[in-house]
């Protein structure tokens, strides 16, 4: 048994009612009256609004926890540094980006664990276009390089 038949075709279109629902009936318009008095701000479902586009990034970023030496009081701590984009920094980079992030009056000494977190960042379209920097369009050059 089918659950679908065809009922006719009214400007191009073909609507299909369901079998067993008999009561429904083909409007030449395409309206159905369940329909007609929806908008968007008054949808079947309740009162919910309209998604916002969203710009989003995700970004990766490494935790690093790192044994220094307190020059001051000559103890040992261990500090936690976050660095965005820090998995794909070479190690040189690394160690850089780590001592600047670090207090002046400790130094590191070595690099105990890291841990990758990707974070997931967004704003609303509005917010990115107020915010965001007009670019020159690319070039080809620019295209094959990435």
């Amino acid at each position: 048994m089918a659950l679908f038949k065809r009922v006719k075709v009214v400007r191009y279109i073909t609507f299909t009612t369901p079998v067993e629902n008999n009561n429904r009936v083909h409007h030449p318009a395409g309206v159905f009256p369940e329909r007609e008095n929806r908008t968007k701000d008054n949808d079947k479902k309740g009162d919910k609004k309209m998604r916002e586009r969203m710009v989003t990034r995700t970004v990766a970023s490494v935790d690093y926890v790192c044994m220094t030496v307190n020059v001051e009081t000559r103890q040992v701590e261990d500090i936690t540094v976050n660095i965005p984009n820090g998995a794909t920094m070479t190690e040189k980079a690394r160690f850089k980006a780590i001592a600047e992030a670090i207090p002046a009056s400790n130094t590191l000494v070595q690099i105990i664990s890291e841990t990758v977190k990707e974070t997931l960042y967004g704003m609303t379209e509005e917010d990115f276009i107020k915010l965001a920097k007009v670019l020159p369009p690319r070039t080809k050059a620019d295209s094959e390089t990435e």
